[in-house]
């Protein structure tokens, strides 16, 4: 029997003015839709499926998807049946969002024809991060070939890294955009982490050091912060802090930018082919990694669902639960974390993960206005300080629960 924690909150809704979730469904998700035309040769009949949804938006009754043969359409059967008849404005934000992209699914016929209509932003996020790439392999490489143990500093700098990787979303800053939100140096980033609590995840991790420990990692966006996570989880194996884990990754294309399997094969080669030496070092032990099964991929249809974390399938939860740190990656599974549901921000992350039995690591930067376990004096800093904090990516949290 599924766990919750009570009383729960109402969910977002696009229906709430002048707020992020309303501007999602009423212009981000329509431009979406359209630039998938754009930006693909799709047949005619295909096209039309995808302007079709664009004209939906947000008026349109949502209604149960249509293409029958899929591997998840009885699921969807169940997501939908509460909404059908309500427009995009009127159901939960977290539910429109992802319907939305399973629509774009349906629309591109997916799961006959299997092309990935946001592989070309993909590849140029991950072109244009060459540079950062190059950076963050020297750094890991060095690190790893002083030949001693790993360090709390060295480990501390490594989770760092990783959540700022978090900023490259593509479906919010195109590759080159000039609206990206990164910071210029790591101590500049320092000032807008919430919630820090790195040190502790950090201790944690030392703590483990192999033992048959294992990390597993709720994987986010392809480009940069995918590079950023496999480097991660090099480290963390390579400096024998845990023994062995697992990229739990999206079951098909969603949120543009999410990893799935070929995502992470694609990086992987790219890493390994790169040219710089550097880069290609980092690129063959990641490679050796999966080879060995040391890392493995783990896909669901689960992280491509509408439903809350404590909504997690019994097999999911109990595999999950064997892990010695579950590493949440980013914006999506973080409201997955929380329902996406209206929790003061207050409220202590402890509470909403009580019933998962598991350590867990939430690594997000912040594009929706939700979140949890931050003080009242940092929603006064950031609000002080930046008006747009919880939407623009600029500001983070490191949140522990151990």
């Amino acid at each position: 029997m599924t766990t919750k924690l009570m009383p729960l909150h109402s969910p977002i809704l696009g229906a709430e003015p002048n707020t992020w979730a309303h501007s999602t469904i009423v212009d981000r998700l329509p431009d979406i839709a359209l630039d998938v035309i754009h930006k693909n040769k799709f047949s005619p009949p295909i096209e039309k499926s995808l302007k079709t949804l664009h004209e939906e938006i947000p008026h349109s009754s949502i209604r149960p998807l249509e293409d029958v043969y899929a591997p998840d359409t009885e699921a969807w059967e169940t997501y939908t049946a509460p909404y059908v008849g309500q427009n995009w404005l009127e159901v939960p934000w977290f539910f429109a969002e992802h319907y939305f992209y399973r629509r774009i699914m349906e629309a591109v016929r997916y799961f006959k024809i299997r092309q990935d209509p946001f592989i070309r932003q993909k590849q140029r996020g991950l072109s244009a991060s060459q540079d950062r790439t190059h950076s963050l392999a020297a750094k890991l490489n060095a690190w790893l070939e002083e030949g001693g143990l790993t360090t709390l500093p060295q480990l501390t700098q490594t989770l760092t890294i990783n959540l700022w990787g978090n900023q490259a979303d593509l479906s919010l800053w195109p590759a080159g955009d000039d609206q990206d939100p990164s910071h210029a140096t790591l101590e500049e980033a320092q000032e807008y982490i919430l919630a820090n609590h790195v040190e502790d995840a950090a201790h944690y991790l030392m703590t483990l050091s192999g033992n048959q420990s294992r990390a597993d990692f709720l994987i986010d966006n392809a480009g940069f912060e995918l590079v950023a996570d496999l480097a991660m989880a090099d480290f963390l194996l390579t400096g024998g802090l845990v023994e062995t884990g697992k990229l739990h990754v999206k079951a098909h294309p969603t949120f543009v930018s999410d990893a799935v399997p070929t995502d992470v094969w694609r990086t992987v080669y790219a890493l390994k082919n790169s040219g710089q030496s550097q880069i290609q070092i980092l690129g063959e032990r990641i490679y050796a990694h999966l080879m060995e099964k040391r890392l493995e991929l783990v896909p669901n249809f689960f992280w491509n669902s509408p439903c809350s974390f404590w909504d997690l399938p019994h097999n999911l939860r109990q595999e999950l639960e064997k892990s010695d740190l579950v590493i949440s990656k980013g914006d999506a599974n973080y409201r997955r974390l929380l329902g996406d549901l209206h929790w003061p921000f207050s409220t202590p992350l402890a509470e909403i993960l009580a019933h998962f039995s598991a350590p867990l690591l939430a690594l997000r930067t912040l594009k929706a206005e939700l979140a949890a376990g931050i003080s009242p004096a940092e929603v006064n800093g950031a609000q002080k300080t930046d008006p747009n904090w919880m939407t623009n990516g600029r500001w983070g949290v490191i949140q522990f629960n151990g």
